[in-house]
């Protein structure tokens, strides 16, 4: 699914455009960083900041999940798996409610679609009915295409476009490759993007390629750069985690051998001006 916001109107002279980056929210987990979370989220409202969310928004473990669930996690008791699933959405739409105005997209992480598959919930369309506006349920991969028009230009030759492609990701956390690999897998199949977009890892990589291409006329090579970004996770992964009397509460993330990863998402800047769009990245600290 592709979806399109804008055109955005710009002058003559550049306008700078952000895009806010984020995945892997995590929100109702005793250990994600709910500051840091916010701390982010202000920015992005502060510079008025189209927000993307690229799935995992939630923890969503809940009782069943044998392998992750903890019963403090997030509540104490046991309660049927519905229940469990209207606490954490209730909880996100609580706390993003404050930015709803600024978020185009929400998608679905594979923590979602394991509620979708085990117990017949979408819990990503209940949190944007939750939220209303006009947010876009994303699903758990697609495109993004970002129009800018130049005031007073005719259309389409005062429109130039910026195209973000999008997955949540998948396989483990790749503590070596850092997910590199999958990028090259993508590569060949996803023409034309701009950014190539993934969370999922609790990784946090950029880089940027450069593909050619044969010219539909002429004698030169058409060149395109396209940046390959992986946000990270919000989690106190380098804190131990308790319980209420102080006791050692069972950590997956440390059973599993996790090494500690950089947290955090991205700005996405774009430049505007009446010929090309320019494009420089910011990750949050």
């Amino acid at each position: 699914m592709i979806t399109r916001f804008g055109p955005f109107e710009h002058s003559t002279n550049s306008n700078e455009f952000g895009v806010t980056l984020m995945s892997d929210l995590h929100l109702g987990a005793s250990d994600t960083d709910e500051a840091r979370i916010k701390r982010e989220l202000d920015q992005a409202k502060a510079n008025g900041s189209l927000i993307l969310i690229n799935g995992d928004w939630a923890e969503l473990i809940v009782h069943g999940d044998r392998k992750r669930y903890v019963s403090s996690l997030p509540t104490e008791d046991v309660a049927v798996a519905p229940a469990q699933v209207d606490k954490y959405i209730d909880k996100a739409a609580a706390f993003l409610k404050p930015y709803a105005k600024y978020i185009g997209l929400i998608g679905s992480g594979n923590h979602e679609t394991a509620i979708q598959k085990y117990h017949g919930i979408d819990p990503t369309r209940h949190l944007i009915d939750k939220l209303g506006g006009k947010i876009v349920h994303g699903g758990y991969t697609g495109g993004v295409v970002l129009s800018f028009h130049r005031k007073g230009a005719d259309r389409p030759s005062g429109v130039q476009t910026f195209k973000i492609w999008y997955h949540h990701g998948f396989g483990g956390s790749a503590p070596v490759t850092k997910g590199v690999i999958d990028y090259s897998r993508i590569a060949s199949y996803v023409e034309d993007a701009d950014v190539v977009w993934m969370g999922h890892a609790h990784q946090r990589t950029l880089t940027q390629s450069v593909s050619q291409r044969f010219p539909r006329q002429g004698s030169e090579f058409v060149h395109k750069s396209v940046w390959s970004l992986r946000t990270s996770h919000y989690k106190k992964y380098n804190e131990v985690q308790v319980d209420k009397e102080g006791y050692y509460r069972p950590d997956w993330n440390r059973e599993r051998g996790a090494a500690p990863a950089p947290s955090g998402g991205a700005t996405l800047w774009l430049k505007v001006t009446d010929h090309e769009i320019k494009s420089t990245f910011h990750l949050e600290d």
